[in-house]
């Protein structure tokens, strides 16, 4: 039975993307998707036609011009729109995923961003309030929640509410959860502030452009890269992921539990929150001491 021409790729892909929940996930999976067909296309592969040599072969080309990390989310993506294909689509174009046994590269066990010190966290925060409302703003909440910065340039002032007595903020989580963060009070009184004297933002957005649009990503990291190469003295890039790392590093360096920093970062694992913890290597210390003052009697009983 040909079953290949009865439904169309691009068919397929859109009922796919259509399935996904984040338009984030919608926009990456769909330039995922492209990429492998414009692969295809160029060796006069049929997609439904596709086995796991294949994919290999395009695993090998990724691995030469893309990160490690980014080539692995290539593959869950790709393996996530066969999956679609063989399972829920009726007359299913093929019977089997040919990316599930791919070996997936072995991404490093470790944040890569560049997380702050408390003195380059605390220069930065006096520099932006040096900058201006606008910029003080986006950095007292990028420092002081740990949110994504998609989170803020997304959220609208509607989205601000109360827990209690706390001040929190409505946002859209990745995989489009919604969740929200809690604004303290010294990040409250910088926000406040810069709501209250800003002039008139039509669509309300929480943080917007002079002209009262919605920031962008791009501009929010322009905003804190510029402010980052006046107040930190290392020859380092910082954007906004950089203060969210920094946020999260430094709830570690305190000692809060791991699940309560995980719950601060909105991560859905906490194996995710252990790659920003700096002192990782000596966790446990504690416990293999009293392990080894009840076995072998050393120390305090």
């Amino acid at each position: 039975m040909e079953r290949v021409e009865r439904i169309a790729r691009e068919t397929v892909r859109g009922w796919w993307l259509d399935a996904q929940e984040s338009d984030h996930t919608k926009t990456a999976y769909g330039h995922v998707a492209d990429r492998w067909f414009e692969w295809c296309d160029r060796r006069g592969l049929d997609v439904w036609d596709a086995r796991r040599p294949d994919v290999d072969a395009w695993r090998t080309q990724l691995r030469r011009r893309l990160a490690v990390g980014t080539v692995g989310k290539y593959l869950a993506a790709l393996s996530s729109f066969y999956r679609y294909a063989a399972r829920d689509v009726d007359e299913a174009p093929v019977e089997h995923n040919p990316v599930a046994n791919v070996r997936r590269p072995k991404v490093e066990n470790k944040s890569h961003a560049d997380g702050l010190t408390n003195v380059e966290a605390r220069a930065l925060l006096a520099a932006a309030d040096a900058d201006g409302l606008r910029s003080a703003a986006l950095v007292h909440l990028l420092l002081g929640t740990a949110a994504r910065v998609s989170e803020i340039v997304n959220a609208a002032v509607t989205d601000l509410g109360w827990d209690e007595e706390r001040r929190v903020l409505k946002v859209t989580r990745k995989g489009g959860m919604e969740g929200a963060v809690l604004i303290r009070p010294s990040v409250w009184a910088t926000v406040e502030r810069y709501l209250a004297e800003r002039p008139e933002v039509p669509n309300g957005w929480l943080i917007a452009t002079t002209g009262g649009r919605r920031m962008t990503r791009h501009t929010a990291y322009s905003v804190v890269a510029r402010l980052a190469r006046g107040a930190i003295a290392r020859d380092v890039k910082i954007g906004p992921h950089d203060l969210r790392h920094t946020a999260i590093t430094l709830a570690l360096d305190e000692g809060i539990p791991l699940h309560e920093v995980r719950m601060f970062a909105g991560h859905a694992s906490s194996a995710t929150t252990e790659r920003y913890d700096r002192r990782a290597h000596t966790r446990g210390s504690s416990s293999a001491g009293a392990v080894e003052s009840v076995l072998w009697g050393e120390g305090p009983a």
